[in-house]
Order: structure tokens, then C-alpha cells, then sequence
């Protein structure tokens, strides 16, 4: 089979990598410039920056099952590969991390007894081994993990800790099992997760969040989005009553300066309304770049309000929530002229005025 290289393409990685033939020719139309490194030099690179050789590997496996999706010869080939690094019998190095991802605890045990950090870190994301065994449910890999001393503790960027996963992906034996090694949710950020459970509507889990001593109430994302002003976007004036009694804070302020009463005023969700206007107004605080808070010399509006040709707000404005890539409008629509004004983005919220000129 013949297959034409492009530029900075790489041919001859199976070769280098596998020792054994490529399992294809490589061809090219024009006189081209060549990079050559050979075999000895380009392993002794790769084991003395083992980090670096681990994220080369990752990426080899998945150039490899791209090009299966092309070239059937190489279906076999990757299982061979997979098979191989299982078994221990190449001496290339691997992450535990994509181990995990593959739930293959026998690749996983090989790496462990080799001396691999059960603790090691995905970059891009701050989540350990542990992390994805606990989303995917791999309770195998959870416990290999354990054995070998991973921390169930370790938080990823956004403070999520391995129970979170565990309890995002609804697996109660691995979330059983990393409670009983020691996992504490109370020094996690939930937020993340308690604003999971409010898109898709599962009160239960955030019970679940608080019964194990995670703070849905006060914690916010490095945003400042609070779970209740999750809620109040999302229009789910169940979740929004229950955080309330919980002692939520309707007037603090995330850093795009919203406040949940903002949002449900905006929204004109009227049952939230109603519910908010039993509740006195108070100064808020509003999180600074340190995760602490600073009172705010004066609060009335959103700095970002869309405003109409005459310079006011319009009392028919109405607030959309946009999340991810899915358009959630709350309240009603009135007048037909329909003016998309300004939008600010907060992490996975999108705040869109419709606003009616005159």
C-alpha cells in the first residue's frame, strides 16, 4: 500500500518505535527536505525526558488508531501494540493517565510495579490516573491505584477531587471505595460538580454533595459562578428553592459582576422573583483574583447591561442563558424587533440581552 506524505508529516514511526517494518510505503511527488533521526539516538532522548516520551507515546497510539479508521491492515497492528505495552513487552514509556483512559488495569499494573507515579498529573487538565479511572467507573484500576498509593485528594484545575468523578459518572461502588481510602470531599471545590447535577436536574445529587460535606452554598468557580446562579439560569426553580434554604447568597456577585437576583430580575422568571423579593437586599461581596472577596463600592446593575438608543434599560429586557452551545431562553419574548446587544462570557455561561429598540 502506498500512502502520499505531506508536509511535516512523519514516516517511519512504527519502525522507530515498534522495531518492525512500516506497514506501508510512504511516497512524495516533489523534491523534498528530509529530517532524519535515528532509532538509538531518538529512544535514549525519550527515556531520559520521560515525560516528554510518555506524551510522544500517547500520541503515536493515537496516530496509529487514526490511521486504522483509514487503512483495515491497521486494526491488527494496534491490537498487537496494545498488547504488547499490556504485557510489558516494550520498553517504551506510557501514562498511567492513558492507561486509565483505556481501563486497561493489566497496562496499568505494568506501569505501577515499574515504578510509575500514581500520582502523576495530566497538564492540560490537572487530573491523575485516578481522576479517570473514577469517571469511567474502573473500579479495578481504582483499586490498583490505591494499592500503589495514589491520594484520592488531588485536586485538577478546576478543585475537582477523584469522588467527584466518581459521583459525575453515578458509580457507587468506586465512590465507596475512594470514601473508604480516605477521600474527603470538604476539601474539594464542588462547584463544578454541584453545577453538573443543576443541568441535569438531579437534586439527589446535590444532596448527595452536601450529606458528604461539600460546600455547594459558598464555593464559586474561578469565575465566581455560584451554584445558585447556575440554577437561576438554568430556570429550575426547584434547585434555586432548595439551595435558598441552604442559605445561598442571592446578591453575590460572580467577576462579570451578575448577581443571582440580576439574572432572575433579567430573565423575568417571575416565580424566582417572587421567591428573591422575600429576601432583603444586602451589600454583597464580590470575589477578587485571589478567590477571597472585597466589597464593591456600590452595586445596582451589572456593569455590562445592554442599553437602547435613549440610553436607559427597558423594563422588557429580557436575559437568555447560553450554555455551551445550547440557547436556554427563560421568560417571555415581547415586541418583534429583536437586537442581540451584548453578551458576556463566564466559563460555560453565556449572558445574551434581547433587547427591543424603540
Amino acid at each position: 500500500a502506498f500512502r502520499e506524505v505531506r508536509q511535516f508529516e512523519v514516516f517511519g514511526e512504527i519502525g522507530v518505535l515498534c522495531y518492525r517494518p512500516q506497514l506501508y510505503t510512504a511516497r512524495t511527488k516533489l523534491l523534498s527536505q528530509i529530517l532524519r533521526l535515528s532509532r538509538t539516538s531518538f529512544l535514549n532522548l525519550v527515556h531520559n525526558n520521560v515525560e516528554d516520551g510518555t506524551i510522544i507515546m500517547n500520541n503515536f497510539l493515537k496516530h496509529v488508531h487514526t490511521l486504522s479508521l483509514t487503512y483495515p491492515s491497521m486494526v491488527g497492528f494496534m491490537a498487537e501494540v496494545e498488547t504488547l505495552l499490556s504485557t510489558g513487552k516494550m520498553d517504551l514509556p506510557i501514562s498511567l493517565v492513558f492507561a486509565a483512559e483505556k481501563d486497561d488495569d493489566m497496562l496499568l499494573h505494568q506501569l505501577l510495579k515499574k515504578g510509575s507515579d500514581p500520582n502523576e498529573i495530566d497538564h492540560k487538565n490537572g487530573k491523575t490516573p485516578l481522576h479517570v479511572a473514577a469517571f469511567k467507573g474502573s473500579d479495578h484500576c481504582v483499586v490498583l491505584l490505591l494499592e500503589f498509593g495514589a491520594d484520592p485528594n488531588i485536586q485538577d484545575f478546576e478543585g475537582n477531587i477523584s469522588l467527584c468523578e466518581a459521583m459525575k459518572g453515578g458509580h457507587e461502588l468506586v465512590k465507596k471505595l475512594l470514601i473508604e481510602n480516605g477521600a474527603d470531599i470538604s476539601s474539594a471545590n464542588v462547584t463544578p460538580l454541584a453545577i453538573f447535577a443543576i443541568e441535569k436536574n438531579d437534586i439527589q445529587l446535590l444532596k448527595d454533595i452536601m450529606k458528604l460535606g461539600g460546600d455547594i452554598v459558598t464555593n464559586f468557580t474561578k469565575e465566581g459562578t455560584t451554584a445558585l446562579h447556575a440554577a437561576v439560569c438554568e430556570g429550575n426553580v426547584q434547585i434555586v428553592k432548595f439551595l435558598v434554604e441552604q442559605g445561598a447568597d442571592i446578591d453575590k456577585h460572580d467577576k462579570a459582576g451578575w448577581t443571582p437576583r440580576n439574572l432572575a430580575d433579567h430573565q423575568c422568571h417571575e416565580e424566582i422573583q417572587n421567591m428573591f423579593k422575600e429576601i432583603p437586599h444586602v451589600i454583597p461581596q464580590m470575589p477578587n483574583n485571589n478567590g477571597g472577596s472585597n466589597i464593591p463600592k456600590s452595586y445596582s446593575e451589572p456593569s455590562m447591561l445592554a442599553m437602547s438608543r435613549g440610553g436607559s434599560f427597558r423594563p422588557n429586557q429580557e436575559l437568555t442563558c447560553l450554555n455551551g452551545h445550547q440557547k436556554r431562553r427563560v421568560g417571555s419574548f415581547r415586541n418583534s424587533f429583536f437586537g442581540m446587544v451584548t453578551s458576556a462570557k463566564r466559563g460555560k455561561y453565556i449572558y445574551a440581552f434581547n433587547c427591543n429598540l424603540k
